[in-house]
């Protein structure tokens, strides 16, 4: 293969994803995007007997690096050496998997290789939003997140599911097209027409058509469940660089005041105020002598039905004698230890305020990644656009209750867990809250990506969202994933609308992530033999015929 071939084709695939991702119309582009890496690697398999990871490295790095940054460049706005590090570590990671796929293919042969690409990539997804450098923003179920009519069953698998029909439609075509190469059709007539068309796009077709007719069935005979609850999103617009400033904050509250009480009617049940809404930091010891604390209990006060549900930067102070923690940080400059979290607080005139502190952390930003192995790099974190130390979390999710609802608060970069959100759900969620602050990546596709994944929990959950952003995107999300009242970017306003409060539990729900578990132990399992056939000359996996 010409050498400017070789480095073309994984430039193609990784243009292809991009375009392919939401919010763009081409969403089925994915289906193609991976076959010219397949091709490459295809190659190699040929041409050199042994594997040649070192040879197909660079060029699954080029595919993944071009998805990346064009995907994921609007991260320059909030951190520029935060997008360099994402973009840079992510595109490495994602070439594990390929190269395990090289190897096992290698070894065992095409179909137990194709497999292995599957169970690989699915496991690099999970445990990518397991550690601690989590970045799942690419995980390729989330490429439908624009569409949500035509993944309905997430409700069953989850985004993984859709992980594996784009897996499953790439391996599907590749192979059909390389049939085709080797074995080119001798076409006489019409019916050998018919006959070549049926094998080239026959099975394609099918595995294309048969998700999307399920998906679209389950889609219009749903009927939205529970309780009908009016609430406010309240949208400020405020910039974040600013927000904190002491010389802003009254007239930063009085805005809030007043986007929450020309909405208020009798019917209101809750508020919705962004993530960190409250332009300062609450020491919770002393939380009840804070001037904007006592602006909300009043306004609350001539409304005994409304609770009122917001982001807010919270600080611990540890007591004397009291077991630290491990994100626990010493004053600078007078004695003592504190905590410091991004929270959520839910306030009400009858009843006692309800606390979650976010523990899904933007690494780098919130979070200082394995702390302990890596303290020496803090002040590198900071100069990425980091805290500079990690924020507190909470071991066990939490939801607010007010009578018979519950609500599952979830804190901007928590919503792109889909596996982590059913813990809430559990607990009795009825409905979801997302609180965030997409103003850091300003009129990007950031903040536009982010929103549409939140319609993909609603799926996977069947549970309704009311969605406030600082900037970006406010909402209302029914439970088959369509968007309400979506607000513009960069205006400042309040909506009102009813959401449904559901109590059923999905498959997701119950389940969790069923195919990414399995395919985890499957991929252990192949990642052992790899290594024995590694000290095995005459390993082979049992009944399998070696086919490259």
């Amino acid at each position: 293969m010409n050498p400017l071939v070789l480095i073309l084709l994984p430039l193609i695939g990784g243009v292809l994803s991009w375009l392919a991702w939401p919010d763009s119309p081409l969403f089925f582009l994915i289906f193609f995007a991976w076959v010219p890496l397949l091709f490459v690697e295809d190659y190699f398999s040929k041409k050199y007997e042994a594997p040649s990871k070192l040879r197909l490295f660079p060029l699954a790095y080029l595919f993944f690096f071009a998805w990346n940054i064009l995907t994921t460049w609007w991260l320059w706005y909030a951190s520029e050496g935060g997008a360099i590090t994402a973009i840079v570590v992510n595109s490495f990671l994602m070439c594990i998997p390929i190269l395990l796929f090289h190897q096992s293919k290698k070894k065992f042969g095409a179909r137990t290789g194709y497999f292995s690409l599957i169970v690989f990539w699915l496991s690099f997804e999970h445990l990518h939003m397991a550690w601690e450098l989590a970045w799942p923003w690419l995980n390729l179920g989330n490429v439908f997140a624009y569409y949500p009519a035509f993944v309905q069953w997430y409700a069953y698998t989850g985004s993984s599911g859709g992980t594996l029909w784009v897996l499953l439609f790439n391996i599907l075509l590749f192979t059909e097209a390389k049939k085709w190469a080797n074995n080119p059709p001798n076409i006489q007539g019409f019916g050998d027409v018919v006959a070549t068309f049926g094998r080239l796009v026959g099975k394609p077709v099918l595995l294309l058509l048969v998700p999307l007719a399920i998906s679209l069935l389950l889609y219009n005979a749903y009927e939205e469940k529970g309780e009908a609850v009016e609430m406010i999103v309240v949208q400020p617009n405020f910039d974040p660089h600013t927000k904190f400033q002491k010389n802003k904050r009254r007239d930063y509250m009085n805005i809030f005041m007043e986007l929450s009480r020309e909405q208020l009617t009798d019917s209101t049940t809750y508020i919705v105020w962004p993530e960190t809404a409250i332009p300062h930091y609450i020491h919770l010891d002393k939380w009840e002598s804070y001037e904007s604390i006592k602006l909300i209990e009043n306004m609350l006060r001539a409304y005994p039905k409304v609770s009122l549900v917001t982001g807010a930067s919270t600080l611990h102070n540890f007591k004397e004698g009291e077991k630290l923690s491990k994100t626990a940080r010493k004053y600078r400059r007078k004695e003592g230890h504190y905590d410091s979290f991004n929270s959520a607080l839910q306030f009400g005139h009858l009843k006692e305020k309800q606390l979650y502190h976010k523990s899904k952390l933007v690494p780098g930003a919130e979070r200082m990644p394995y702390a302990y192995i890596m303290k020496y790099i803090e002040r590198f974190m900071v100069d990425l656009g980091g805290i500079g130390g990690s924020l507190g979390v909470q071991e066990e999710r939490a939801v607010f209750q007010k009578n018979d609802l519950k609500i599952a608060p979830v804190i901007c970069y928590e919503s792109v867990f889909g596996e982590y959100l059913t813990d809430f759900i559990k607990e009795g969620a009825n409905f979801i809250f997302i609180v965030t602050n997409d103003a850091w990546w300003l009129n990007t596709k950031g903040h536009r990506h982010h929103l549409h994944y939140a319609s993909l929990r609603a799926i996977e959950t069947r549970r309704s969202i009311a969605r406030s952003a600082n900037t970006g995107v406010s909402c209302f999300i029914d439970q088959r994933g369509d968007i309400h009242q979506a607000t513009t970017y960069g205006t400042r306003l309040s909506i009102k609308g009813k959401i449904q409060a559901n109590e059923e539990i999905t498959f997701f729900v119950r389940w969790g992530d069923l195919l990414s578990r399995i395919s985890l132990a499957v991929a252990i399992f192949l990642l052992l033999n790899l290594i024995v056939s590694a000290f095995t000359n005459n390993f082979r996996m049992a009944s399998v015929k070696r086919k490259v």
